[in-house]
């Protein structure tokens, strides 16, 4: 069974980041295409989204870009207008709470101006 796999390791495309903090937030375009965000570090660098259109078991067709995400993002969701729904983990609070934020896309992944943080 294991030779019907395809692994590709896409870390490339998201130079600088972690590409382990993100496992909750695949996501399947309805062309069939998936991406997902790696995490970022609030006040230090910010999550990418890395992505691929088609024929994902090769790394050529895999591109990532910087998202307005400060944070661990934890989940999101695409829903079928196109928009894709994220909460991120956005460190503490003052009193030493936990920070949850939510962000939005409403265009391309890869474009930071398609990106509202709430």
């Amino acid at each position: 069974m294991a030779a019907s796999w395809i692994f590709v390791d896409v870390s490339p495309r998201a130079p600088g980041h972690s590409v382990i903090g993100g496992q909750g937030t695949l996501v399947v375009e309805p062309s069939g295409g998936v991406g997902f965000l790696t995490q970022g570090m609030p006040g230090s660098y910010p999550s990418a989204w890395v992505s691929c259109a088609g024929n994902c078991g090769s790394l050529a067709n895999w591109s990532g870009a910087d998202t307005p995400i400060q944070g661990a993002p934890s989940r999101a969701v695409r829903y079928s207008a196109g928009v894709v729904h994220v909460t991120f983990h956005a460190g503490r609070s003052s009193a030493g709470e936990n920070v949850i934020q939510y962000a939005r896309r409403t265009g391309s992944c890869a474009v930071q101006s398609n990106w509202q943080v709430f």
